[in-house]
């Protein structure tokens, strides 16, 4: 059995949205907010979940736009306030309940559920995933497959999920742990449009007692707080209604629930999809028991883990002490059909309406403004390369929690008139075609599909050695790969660029074939189905 670190102390989540309130549970009887006043449009922080209140957490997030719930030590919970408030509410009603004379024994034998079960803790959450995989449910066969993931915004996982799912025509469903509105509905038109359903999975679900054979009671007590935290019970439930023959899961967090909830199942293949390089240097994005339970999933005949570059492959089978043969590689896959390059005609239009002259020369980013792309590396290099070359101009596409950060920072480097903020956009193949060359400044990567889209229009490309970055551009070829952090080395391949159409046009021509050669998503299908129908090795 996999044992967990015991001298590791579980520190809480790092939340770092702004503005936030935090509001702290010191006491069954106390809800004591550590910050006053009501910022708009402002974000909720409660610790814990085992001990909020109800009226006091509703006081602390009017006008809120999320609240982070704090489950336990090292885990946080993150939902629009309304279910944030709801799931408060449910929890406060059930500690009430619980002190009732007889009511938690009467709860658990009629339905099995405990009113107020034992806080749990990651040790707990590594014990169940360890036992899940070790006594799994009798296979369940069923048809089609079924992919879980946390949202369809306008991610680099989600983007390749509407692709592969498009190839998988109408055999294909998708489950999601977010609301199918607004942002996170980014792709679910394209989805629709290939007869691919997309349903919405509540975490705030509660189901009867579900038929689990050889789970202990204290197994069957984390799997509820499970239930509640991850939304397994949802899964599960979904699972059970329409089984599959493949659960395909994607990012690390669908990876853990979607596995103990497919194996629980009966799920006869189930397949976690990383996408990047391990969590290890990203506290935002990790959770102490991911490690792990890894390890423990792993073990599993029904389970293959694949990653999208060699370079993750690598790192996730150190980071989680797994054989470097257990982790398969299938790269991103691209439509080029419809990545193919504008006419002259509409690149013209495009760049007539973005104001840029025939002259100049416009540099492309195409990502989410967080911390791991690095977005102020992208300002300080655009800014260095246009001291020496005034008719350099840029257009950004995307949006991310440091947008703000990102325009001020824009500003005080005096790029008003030289970069644009255009944001989430549905017409990226006409933005990107009227560009010169596309740059990538992450410090961590998997397969970029920025990269893959700007060479597969025939645009060169710089990127950092971020992870998987190196395995799309080719040095010298088809772009130029330089040290993650060193703007000078990125202001200085801008400028070699710029200052040579010839070397764009060579490096863009050979881009154009690299991609359609290496990165179709005939050949990204075919892998996954191989790995859907791969036997056991073991």
């Amino acid at each position: 059995m996999t044992q967990s670190e015991p001298d590791r102390e579980w520190t809480r989540p790092v939340v770092t949205n702004s503005p936030l309130r935090r509001v702290s549970c010191d006491s069954e009887a106390s809800l004591v907010p550590l910050q006053e006043g009501h910022e708009p449009g402002h974000e909720v922080l409660v610790d814990s979940l085992q001990r909020a209140r109800f009226l006091p957490t509703l006081a602390a997030s009017l006008g809120a736009t999320r609240v982070h719930l704090v489950d336990y030590p090292g885990s946080v919970l993150s939902l629009p306030t309304a279910q944030g408030l709801a799931l408060v509410a449910s929890r406060s009603l059930q500690r009430k309940l619980a002190r009732l004379p007889g009511v938690e024994r009467l709860v658990e034998s009629l339905w099995g559920h405990r009113l107020n079960p034992p806080w749990p803790s990651p040790e707990a959450t590594l014990a169940l995933a360890d036992a899940v995989a070790a006594d799994p449910a009798p296979l369940r066969p069923g048809q089609g497959i079924a992919h879980y993931i946390g949202s369809l915004s306008a991610g680099g996982a989600e983007r390749q999920l509407s692709y592969l799912c498009e190839q998988q025509g109408g055999g294909a469903r998708v489950y999601v742990r977010a609301p199918l509105e607004g942002e996170h509905a980014h792709h679910a038109p394209r989805l629709a449009r290939a007869g691919v359903s997309s349903t919405y999975l509540p975490p705030l679900l509660r189901s009867r007692p579900l038929d689990l054979p050889g789970l202990s009671p204290e197994h069957r007590a984390l799997l509820e707080r499970h239930c509640e935290r991850e939304g397994i019970a949802p899964l599960i439930a979904a699972l059970r209604r329409d089984p599959p023959a493949v659960l395909h899961c994607w990012l690390d967090g669908c990876n853990i629930a979607g596995a103990i909830a497919g194996l629980l199942s009966g799920v006869p293949r189930i397949v976690l999809g990383v996408r990047s390089l391990s969590p290890k240097d990203s506290p935002n994005l990790n959770q102490p028991w991911y490690r792990q339970s890894y390890a423990s999933l792993a073990r599993s005949e029904r389970i293959r883990i694949c990653a999208n570059s060699a370079a993750g492959a690598k790192d996730y089978a150190a980071w989680s002490d797994l054989g470097s043969e257990t982790v398969s590689v299938v790269p991103n896959g691209l439509d080029v059909s419809e990545w193919s390059t504008p006419s002259p005609q509409a690149r013209e239009e495009t760049r007539r309406t973005l104001g840029i002259a025939d002259d100049e020369v416009l540099v492309v980013g195409a990502f989410r403004q967080i911390e791991v792309k690095r977005p102020g590396d992208f300002l300080r290099a655009l800014a260095q390369a246009h001291q020496s070359f005034p008719r350099l101009r840029a257009i950004h596409l995307g949006s991310g929690p440091l947008e703000a950060s990102f325009r001020a920072e824009a500003r005080s480097l005096g790029l008003d008139g030289v970069l644009q903020h255009l944001g989430r956009r549905q017409d990226v193949v006409s933005l990107m075609g009227a560009a010169d060359l596309v740059m990538l400044c992450s410090r961590q990567e998997g397969c970029p599909n920025t990269l893959l889209e700007g060479q597969a229009l025939g645009l060169p490309a710089i990127t950092t050695a971020a992870g998987g970055a190196p395995e799309v551009v080719r040095e010298g070829v088809t772009g130029f790969v330089v040290p993650v952090g060193d703007v000078e080395a990125l202001a200085e391949r801008i400028l070699r660029l710029a200052e040579s159409p010839e070397l764009r046009a060579t490096f863009g021509a050979a881009a154009r074939s690299w991609i359609h050669e290496r990165f179709s998503l005939e050949a990204m299908a075919d892998a996954y189905t191989e790995l859907y129908e791969s036997e056991s090795e073991g």
